[in-house]
């Protein structure tokens, strides 16, 4: 059955498709990746990413969430704004904690490899809440279809990077910057967006 136009059964499945796009271009990759990296280079990634998921939750106090509900655009985009405050001082804090705690943390988790990437940390979370507070942005305006492009885009710009930086050998590095390039390929493709439609 057509789902007609607009409709939020086919928003849901334009979501789903950028989204499962984007997680089918690393799953065909892989196989390839598995060659290029060790475990231990994807024991680094498994804990980087874990703490990149629990920040972010915490990254802005969630009041991206209020960005889809004011009205008028422009009590949005305040809110849009103020998001992106909370998400940058909280990126100076973490960044400050990686400089005080960094040895501490990397003997608790007992991933010492870790420990010259740590400062990848805060950048991953900038990228990650960017593209979270810009979703709610995305769709507040009904972007569904640039927001599905943009799921696909992270995918892309992720197993792109991680293919490239493992020939040259990278190791770990090249894992957590994929990662982080996938997260700001994302958010600036929205960014791109909110900046089109901005309020006057």
């Amino acid at each position: 059955m057509k789902l007609p136009g607009g409709s939020f059964g086919r928003s849901v499945v334009m979501l789903a498709s950028g989204s499962a796009m984007g997680q089918l271009l690393l799953a065909l990759a892989l196989p390839l990746l598995a060659h290029l990296y060790t475990p231990a280079d994807y024991g680094t990634l498994a804990v980087y990413s874990a703490l990149i998921a629990v920040l972010v939750v915490l990254a802005s106090l969630r009041y991206e969430m209020a960005i889809p509900l004011p009205e008028d655009d422009t009590a949005a985009a305040s809110l849009l704004v103020l998001t992106f405050g909370i998400l940058a001082a909280m990126a100076a804090l973490v960044s400050l904690l990686v400089w005080l705690l960094g040895d501490s943390f990397v003997a608790v988790v007992k991933v010492p490899t870790l420990r010259p990437y740590l400062w990848l940390i805060p950048l991953g979370l900038l990228g990650a809440g960017a593209y979270q507070a810009l979703s709610y942005w995305a769709i507040r305006r009904r972007a569904f279809g640039h927001l599905a492009r943009t799921r696909l885009g992270q995918g892309a710009g992720q197993v792109v990077t991680q293919v490239a930086a493992g020939i040259a050998g990278a190791g770990a590095p090249g894992l957590l910057i994929g990662d982080l390039v996938g997260r700001v390929a994302g958010a600036g493709g929205l960014a791109l967006l909110a900046w089109r439609e901005r309020p006057a």
